[in-house]
């Protein structure tokens, strides 16, 4: 199969369907190396960035949003542009109203948030940190129906929104993470929740409640599962 093959049959697997401009050949050699280090190492989707931009000591293999923000960047005062942007910035477009509401109004992220780094690199993680709320719910939601009625859902979630204008790594990074997980979810529901309860994974401070920042995270309910 040729490399156009190889490119032209994981696109179909993604719903909905990627922007065109979107680099595939990152996405794939992405997803190798999660399969590849998947055993050895921590497998840490979009949540572990966040968490290394406000140090909360993840090890393992470090991807996601995060990444990115720490490479190369001129520190910049935390009372710069893009603190406390609108919902209707562009970066926020296409993606789910309520959701961008939330993460605006989240204590944790605002703290995130103020890690100095520049303005275009904080509306990538705004645009991360919405796209992480969502993908995060999405696995809980299909770890708690595999749970409750014993039963491994037949559908796995794919993707439900994207930006009208995405950030190239931001994107590119939630299509590995949406593999990721997949892969984990045919090992088994101990290997899934083992997955979702790593340091730095999906949901450690991402709110089970939409609108709940005091309530459990994600992880609290899956460990207590």
């Amino acid at each position: 199969m040729t490399n156009l093959d190889v490119k032209s049959a994981f696109r179909a697997t993604l719903t909905p369907a990627p922007p065109e401009r979107m680099d595939l050949d990152q996405v794939i050699a992405s997803a190798r190396r999660h399969r590849r280090s998947r055993r050895r190492t921590s497998v840490i989707g979009l949540a572990a960035g966040v968490a290394i931009v406000v140090g909360l000591g993840v090890t393992g293999q470090l991807t996601g949003v995060g990444v990115g923000l720490l490479t190369g960047q001129v520190a910049v005062s935390p009372a710069s542009q893009e603190l406390d942007p609108s919902p209707d910035a562009a970066y926020f477009d296409g993606l789910p109203r309520a959701t961008v509401e939330e993460v605006l109004a989240n204590p944790a992220a605002k703290e995130m948030i103020r890690y100095p780094i520049t303005p275009e690199k904080r509306q990538q993680l705004w645009q991360g940190m919405t796209l992480n709320f969502i993908f995060c719910r999405q696995m809980l939601g299909y770890y708690d129906t595999w749970k409750t009625t014993g039963t491994q859902p037949t559908d796995f979630p794919r993707p439900s929104a994207l930006p009208t204008h995405p950030v190239p790594a931001v994107i590119t990074q939630m299509y590995v993470d949406y593999r990721s997980y997949r892969e984990a979810s045919t090992e088994g529901l101990a290997r899934f929740k083992w997955m979702m309860l790593l340091d730095g994974s999906c949901g450690q401070w991402i709110p089970a409640k939409p609108g709940d920042h005091t309530g459990p995270t994600i992880a609290d309910i899956v460990r207590g599962s």
